[in-house]
């Protein structure tokens, strides 16, 4: 059986993309926001390699690199 690729509602995730940059303006990111986005990015299609690091990336490159440097 072939793989399908997972479709991505880009739309959806430069809303969710949006709304992070809002959330961190307003000093309201937590951990709490970050697994709800990141719930929301998985819907919208995000579970698709690389999606949800494009949705941080494009939110927050400086966060994104703090992440990938807590996880790693």
């Amino acid at each position: 059986m072939a793989a399908t690729p997972t479709k991505i509602n880009w739309f959806r995730m430069r809303q969710l993309a949006v709304e992070v940059e809002q959330l961190k303006a307003s000093g309201r990111w937590t951990l709490a926001e970050y697994r709800r986005i990141n719930r929301e990015a998985v819907a919208a299609g995000g579970d698709a390699p690389g999606a949800r690091d494009w949705l941080l990336q494009e939110a927050d490159p400086a966060w994104h690199k703090q992440l990938v440097r807590a996880v790693l």
